[in-house]
């Protein structure tokens, strides 16, 4: 409430304040008012459409509300080369479009520009596992693990390319390790 106070009070001076609108989007989203978080975080981009965190959290809430193609209009056709988290949401949104070759070429594109970018690594993992590479999945889900600090989501992925693979002790392996770095990673149980 003080803080949600303090940033509507700079609105009230500037609008289109990209920290005040992010910081507001974040605190409806925690209250769960998806669409008014939506319009702090649609304002935040339009302050400055190439900041990380203002486009990640705008993408992100679209795409858990189902709109990722309006995550991608909002990234633009094409993702500036130098801005590696931009490359990775619009990778992200084309993940979630069924579109798994562009997403592919998109997270390759960042390992070219940085190839020990793990979340690249992760997304390459779960799109080559879902169209059955299973090898190259289990090749990108354990570059991930290796170049990222410890991982529930990271772990949980590998394991389901391991039983996909039919390894079943190396997946058994990797989705109690999702379990031990988050007790309630509850995807893990189930696998």
């Amino acid at each position: 409430p003080k803080a949600e106070k303090k940033y509507k009070s700079i609105l009230s001076i500037d609008p289109q304040h990209g920290d005040a609108n992010h910081l507001l989007g974040l605190l409806a989203k925690q209250a769960g008012n998806l669409k008014l978080a939506k319009s702090f975080f649609s304002t935040a981009v339009t302050s400055n459409p190439e900041h990380p965190q203002y486009l990640g959290n705008l993408v992100k809430l679209l795409l858990q509300t189902g709109n990722a193609e309006e995550a991608l209009a909002n990234i633009g056709k094409t993702a500036p080369p130098y801005k590696i988290d931009i490359q990775l949401f619009r990778g992200v949104a084309l993940q979630h479009l069924g579109q798994l070759d562009e997403a592919i070429q998109q997270f390759s594109d960042i390992l070219v520009l940085k190839a020990d970018f793990a979340p690249a690594h992760f997304h390459l993992c779960m799109v080559y596992r879902l169209q059955n590479k299973i090898d190259l999945a289990i090749s990108h889900g354990l570059k991930a693990i290796k170049l990222s600090p410890p991982n529930a989501d990271f772990q949980f992925q590998l394991g389901l390319a391991f039983a996909q693979k039919n390894e079943l002790d190396n997946a058994y392996s990797c989705f109690e390790a999702a379990i031990r770095l988050n007790p309630k990673h509850a995807a893990s149980y189930g696998a």
